[in-house]
């Protein structure tokens, strides 16, 4: 003998209409299991939409099937397809799910023999015909509100001050509603006043007996709906406007529309101010000339803008303008002019460096396809434990809305990672170029590239002084672009341990024939460098090498 499940389903418009009612099912499908010789396991009573399945009753069903292997019933049965689904595509997904677990659904009307291909076809028809009768009513439910809105009527629930009452012709209709109408044309005529604050109106409407939020306070204060007026939204490609409303207005639109123009006087300029710390890029790197304490950064508020400030806060209370100082750096950097050999030498690192950068973005590339890849599982993963069961709708629209938000990082990374293709057939002069034009890659560069090139150029604990250069510059910077003396001896590592000196922090790619060349360049100008301290210059090359890399492909 066959075993079925009994699945009755009605929505809550359905109840009465074309012979829906759970009754009316329960008997058709127990009349049809009697004169099939079927035994009825359960009967499952369902009081939800169809459009998805994210019934309560469904997913405590499929829960059951799942976990009871020796008790599970041959048929899942119900009177038509339309009871079962009006998704196609979540029909499709359910039934393979239901056919795995060895359970055959068929609506008893609508009889289909799933093991003939042809019948998928009628499937669809039954399942489809369902999904566009929602649609279809779907779009009319949006096509009559946007009529009764053209009508002037108010739909929604009544705005603060009104009440909704029917008239005799059975339409709904906005009412003034007291006291709360009384307390919002109060609210209108102080702000006409000018007299008064919102936030202190608010406070004192509250106290008065105007219960409402400090946003539906203001979203109060904007509707026009008060003075008569319905808002009709964007629809089918048609711009948002107003019509006469045909309830009764609480304030005139004169007192309406002057409230509006003092709140839009009220509005604050809208600009786009830099951070802080974008207008303080040397903070942390300067120090106090009078106490030699490191320097901060502020800003102070003026007449018209904010100034901002290198400060000390010791008891010298020393501080200079932001801009002042940031143009002194600025203008040292442009002076620095790299020597002909050094930029050789450059171009030939700038290449081994992109070609690194390169090697690892590809690298990244395959790493994040994969891992969107596996997000994508993971989501289909749940939505399969979901059908069975095995986790809530809760749980599962966390980890919808985890792994889209990761994904959609990622896919950033991705697009940064792709950008190389095009940063390739920018010219390597230009690049080359850069060594002896800091200050405009300086100005290119991001807040964090920034500061990793001013670390670059300066001496640690370095004090603020107007010429900031000189023996202020790291000692790779006075080798590289000229500022040592001729004949003089470097040794970058002077009061470095033993073991440092050993052990410098260079590139893993490091190539000793570049510490040749620059001995020899050394040589050939008079000076002499030592094995270590070439290191530093070769490595001070790479790292400027790579700031000019990403910044040109964050740009």
């Amino acid at each position: 003998m066959s075993t079925a499940v009994l699945y009755i389903r009605v929505s809550t418009d359905e109840q009465a209409l074309k012979g829906y009612s759970q009754r009316s099912q329960a008997e058709r499908l127990q009349s049809f299991c009697a004169n099939n010789n079927i035994e009825i396991l359960q009967t499952i009573f369902e009081d939800h939409s169809a459009k998805t399945f994210l019934r309560p009753a469904w997913t405590k069903l499929m829960q059951h099937l799942t976990q009871q292997k020796l008790s599970r019933p041959n048929l899942l049965l119900f009177t038509r397809w339309d009871r079962f689904s009006r998704n196609t595509a979540d029909a499709y997904y359910v039934i393979t799910q239901l056919s795995r677990l060895g359970i055959d659904p068929q609506a008893i009307e609508q009889p289909l023999n799933m093991s003939i291909p042809e019948n998928k076809v009628l499937l669809a028809m039954y399942i489809v015909t369902s999904e566009v009768e929602n649609d279809r009513r779907s779009l009319n439910i949006k096509y009559g509100i946007h009529r009764a809105k053209q009508e002037g009527r108010w739909m929604g629930h009544a705005p603060m001050g009104f009440i909704k009452k029917a008239t005799e012709s059975g339409k709904t209709v906005l009412t003034p509603y007291e006291p709360q109408a009384t307390l919002v044309r109060k609210v209108f005529t102080r702000i006409s006043e000018l007299n008064t604050s919102i936030s202190r109106l608010y406070k004192q409407s509250l106290d008065e007996g105007l219960h409402c939020s400090l946003g539906a306070f203001w979203c109060m204060i904007r509707n026009p709906v008060y003075c008569g007026r319905v808002k009709i939204p964007e629809f089918t490609g048609k711009e948002k406007y107003e019509v006469r409303g045909i309830h009764e207005p609480l304030v005139n639109e004169e007192l309406f529309d002057q409230v509006q123009r003092i709140l839009d006087n009220r509005k604050r300029n809208t600009y786009i101010n830099k951070p802080l710390n974008d207008l303080l890029p040397l903070r942390g790197f300067i120090y106090c000339p009078c106490c030699h304490r490191k320097l901060y950064g502020s800003g102070s508020k003026g007449h018209t803008k904010r100034y901002y400030y290198y400060h000390c806060y010791a008891p010298c209370h020393y501080r200079v303008r932001s801009d002042r100082m940031n143009t002194l750096f600025l203008g040292g950097i442009a002076n620095l002019k790299a020597e002909d050999d050094y930029v050789s030498l450059y171009k030939e690192i700038l290449q081994d460096t992109f070609k690194d950068i390169y090697n690892k973005k590809v690298i990244d590339q395959v790493y994040i396809t994969r891992t969107i890849e596996k997000l994508i599982d993971r989501v289909a993963k749940a939505r399969e434990l979901l059908s069975n069961g095995n986790i809530d709708c809760e749980d599962f629209l966390a980890i919808q809305k985890d792994c889209e938000a990761r994904i959609n990082t990622l896919g950033l990374e991705l697009h940064n990672a792709y950008s190389l293709v095009e940063i390739q057939k920018v010219s390597l002069d230009q690049a080359v170029s850069q060594i002896s034009h800091l200050d405009d890659l300086y100005e290119r560069a991001d807040l964090a590239l920034k500061r990793r090139l001013i670390n670059l150029i300066l001496v640690s604990n370095l004090i603020f002084n107007e010429a900031m250069f000189g023996q202020d510059v790291k000692k790779e910077v006075q080798v590289i672009y000229g500022i040592c003396d001729p004949g003089s001896h470097l040794s970058l590592y002077e009061g470095a341990t033993k073991h440092e000196q050993e052990t410098p922090d260079v590139s893993p790619n490091f190539d000793n024939s570049m510490c040749a060349k620059i001995r020899e360049i050394e040589h050939r100008k008079g000076s002499s460098i030592d094995w270590e301290g070439a290191k530093n210059v070769l490595q001070w090359l790479r790292d400027l090498a790579r700031i000019s890399q990403e910044c040109r492909i964050k740009k």
